[in-house]
């Protein structure tokens, strides 16, 4: 299962860019759910991983499928968006 979450993670957060990813990395859990309902659905991804990381693997998942609810609403609102990378 880790195994699989954490594959899927990646893929999911693979079109994000760079500076961006480095910026929400160097973010603590508290930092990235301050504010996280107004934030770009890709940043659910990143908290998902940090409380994967730290143990917390059942918030990690609620954290990881609202992330997957609100980018596939994302993508339907915005059909004119790459479905893949963007941001």
């Amino acid at each position: 299962m880790k195994k699989i979450f954490t594959i899927v993670l990646a893929v999911a957060v693979a079109g994000s860019c760079a500076k961006n990813s480095e910026d929400l990395s160097a973010q603590s859990v508290d930092e990235l759910k301050a504010g996280i309902e107004g934030k770009h659905p890709a940043d659910y991804y990143f908290l998902a991983q940090k409380l994967f990381a730290s143990g917390k693997k059942d918030e990690a998942v609620r954290w990881f499928y609202i992330g997957q609810l609100r980018f596939r609403y994302h993508l339907a609102a915005n059909p004119d968006l790459d479905q893949i990378g963007s941001r």
